[in-house]
């Protein structure tokens, strides 16, 4: 299995910006991080086996890590902080 990489173009205190979940190297839970625009990538490990859920818990790691900032969706809404 190859990486599956989650990301999603917002807008962090009015710039554009990117937020990335990169979930699975040999299976989908077994190498996880979170980046935002183009820092450093902070690794987790998963709680689960489930996309959704991996995904949901990276959502949860970069809201705490951008709770100091605006961040909305391209379209000007706040951005929602759930997994689709």
């Amino acid at each position: 299995m190859k990486s599956i990489r989650w990301i999603q173009n917002v807008l962090i205190d009015g710039k554009p910006g990117s937020l990335e979940i990169m979930i699975g190297v040999q299976s989908i839970a077994d190498r996880c991080y979170i980046r935002v625009n183009q820092e450093s990538e902070f690794w987790f490990t998963a709680l689960s086996t489930n996309r959704a859920e991996i995904i949901q818990q990276g959502l949860d790691l970069l809201k705490m890590q951008l709770a100091s900032h605006e961040v909305h969706s391209t379209d000007g809404s706040l951005y929602p902080w759930t997994a689709p």
